[in-house]
């Protein structure tokens, strides 16, 4: 059986779409799965001569880049921007 350059052409781009698709599902799975890997979250009470990065560093693993990508992700949480009060409660995410 031949086929036309039209009929090559038409099977290729349905090769490639398929594969993409595929790439970007499989790619999708992947990020969503490490995102909530072991994740928790731990209330913790602040203390008198508690920072972000003392907490941070108690709860930080080599799952983040950097304490300071934890004290981001601990700021976001919490809607808050480097200063802590004693007595307060703040959410720390971690692994």
């Amino acid at each position: 059986m031949k086929f036309t350059l039209k009929q090559v052409l038409v099977i290729a781009v349905i090769v490639f779409m398929v594969a993409v698709g595929f790439t970007l599902v499989l790619s999708s799975h992947k990020a969503k799965a490490s995102d909530t890997t072991g994740k928790t979250i731990s209330r913790v009470l602040v203390q008198e001569g508690d920072s972000l990065w003392s907490i941070a560093s108690k709860y930080y693993t080599d799952e983040y880049d950097s304490v300071n990508s934890l004290i981001d992700e601990i700021e976001t949480s919490n809607h808050i921007k480097s200063e802590l009060t004693v007595g307060q409660y703040i959410v720390v995410p971690h692994y």
